[in-house]
């Protein structure tokens, strides 16, 4: 599945892009995953783009209580 255009780019491509490049630097991912938030704000989507993963386990948890 292809998009042909940015309003076309979804959580799903994104998560794909993540799985595809597993083996980023955290540094390089986080540069990546700026861009696509730019992205992200280019399409007025809600929210952020997911996350590589790299970049999701280092960042502190929310407090749920």
């Amino acid at each position: 599945e292809h998009p042909h255009n940015l309003h076309e780019i979804g959580k799903r491509h994104i998560i794909a892009f993540w799985k595809a490049h597993r083996d980023l630097a955290p540094k390089t991912a986080h540069a990546y995953w700026l861009a696509l938030c730019v992205i992200w704000e280019w399409t007025d989507k809600p929210g952020q783009p997911p996350k590589p993963l790299c970049i999701a386990k280092s960042e502190p948890k929310e407090d749920q209580s």
